[in-house]
């Protein structure tokens, strides 16, 4: 064998060999950008300033939702939510039940369901929930003028609910 048959390493084979590599971390960075920008909005809430300027009334009325005894059971399932609201004594509440269902990761399956409670237990609001994350936000608002506030974050996978 002489020397012309071994094989050389020469300028086009590094230039191939950086090309490839840069190409390879533009196009990743790339793909990386666009998931990130078709994900997740980012926006918790619109202005964070004014937001805080309401902390000392949402901790007013975390504090009259808490002297209020009352008991919320919530059940996230794949084909709705079922809420149980009583009072301190046990009775079922009577009044409207706000959800606000939405995905930690995007807002492209936000939904909102609505359903009044006539006091004869628990209230089912029928709804498609897909497999994954979910955060349910629940407002019950009684017919004497109360409100509570719930939350609950759920994930689910295979038509069961399992919390976190």
């Amino acid at each position: 064998m002489t020397n012309a048959d071994e094989p050389r390493f020469t300028g086009t084979h590094m230039l191939l060999i950086m090309l490839s590599f840069f190409g390879v971390i533009i196009v990743v960075n790339f793909y990386m950008a666009y998931s990130a920008t078709h994900s997740f909005a980012g926006l918790v809430v619109e202005n964070s300033y004014v937001a805080s300027q309401h902390f000392n009334e949402k901790l007013a009325a975390v504090h009259r939702q808490a002297e209020l005894g009352w008991n919320v059971d919530v059940l996230v399932k794949e084909d709705g939510i079922t809420v149980d609201a009583r009072d301190a004594r046990g009775n079922p509440i009577r009044g409207r039940i706000d959800v606000e269902m939405t995905r930690p990761t995007t807002d492209r399956d936000d939904h909102d369901l609505t359903a009044v409670a006539g006091g004869d237990g628990a209230v089912h609001l029928p709804t498609k929930l897909g497999s994954g994350a979910w955060f349910a936000a629940i407002t019950i608002t009684a017919d004497d003028g109360h409100s509570y506030l719930v939350s609950h974050r759920v994930i689910l996978a295979d038509d069961a609910a399992a919390k976190p």
